[in-house]
């Protein structure tokens, strides 16, 4: 498997579970954007080797909501 990184769109590369957007009934309905890994090169970490993931909100009144959630190795 090759070893996540940070990327834009598509589909989130999770360590522990979804997003927890992507499970629970949410009212602003928040859509994955962004994901944030934690990278030595640039001297950027979350926690132990975390990831850091970013959604927009989709729902009318919502657009400009954002939502995060982290999680770690």
């Amino acid at each position: 498997m090759p070893k996540p990184r940070t990327k834009l769109g598509g589909k989130p590369a999770e360590i522990q579970s979804e997003p927890w957007w992507d499970y629970r009934e949410h009212p602003a309905q928040p859509e994955y954007c962004l994901q944030m890994n934690s990278e030595e090169k640039v001297q950027v970490y979350w926690g132990a080797g975390g990831t850091l993931y970013i959604a927009r909100g989709t729902a009318p009144g919502y657009e400009d909501n954002w939502y995060l959630d982290i999680q770690f190795l």
